[in-house]
């Protein structure tokens, strides 16, 4: 298994994988599913930049998450959501 980083070239790899999540496990996150299947090419580029996307892949895409800079509140260096 490997962990890689998603950049904004791999917008459509970040797309076709948080639309899967939100299928598999709608009730795990706070997207919709109808509205996020359509964001445009800019917007996926732009959610690819906004956090530091991961996947877990073993030959194919098993694993999603978004490593985030924490708010001052939290007390942490980083924030992880979007864990699938």
């Amino acid at each position: 298994m490997r962990i890689e980083i998603i950049s904004s070239d791999d917008w459509k790899r970040l797309r076709d994988l948080r639309l899967r999540v939100l299928q598999d496990s709608p009730e795990w996150f706070a997207a919709i599913h109808a509205i996020e299947s359509q964001r445009d090419e800019t917007e996926w580029r732009e959610e690819a930049k906004k956090s530091h996307w991961r996947v877990i892949t073993n030959g194919e895409d098993i694993g999603l998450m978004a490593v985030s800079a924490a708010e001052p509140i939290r007390e942490c260096d980083c924030w992880l959501s979007s864990c699938w």
